[in-house]
C-alpha cells in the first residue's frame, strides 16, 4: 500500500515509484581469470571463507573480462 493517495493507477497520468535504501558502497575488480573461476571464488559468501561479514561477491563476465563485484552491505 502506498503511504500517500490510492492504491490504483490514475487513468491519465500513471505512476511515480521512489524507494530509498541504506547507501551501498561497491568495489569492482577485472581479472584475467576465466568467469566461471571467479564466480567459484565468490561462491558460499565472503564470510565463510574467512572475510568480512558484511562483505557480498558476484563473478561476471563484462565486455570479456571476467569481473568480481564485491558489495559493502552495512559500514
Amino acid at each position: 500500500m502506498p503511504d500517500f493517495g490510492e492504491a490504483a493507477l490514475h487513468a491519465t497520468a500513471g505512476a511515480t515509484v521512489v524507494g530509498a535504501r541504506k547507501a551501498l558502497i561497491a568495489y569492482n575488480v577485472f581479472l584475467t581469470q576465466r568467469t566461471s573461476r571467479s564466480r567459484k571464488d565468490c561462491q558460499g559468501g565472503a564470510l565463510l571463507s574467512g572475510g568480512f561479514k558484511f562483505v557480498k561477491g558476484a563473478g561476471f563476465l563484462v565486455r570479456g573480462q571476467a569481473q568480481v563485484s564485491m558489495n559493502l552491505t552495512d559500514f
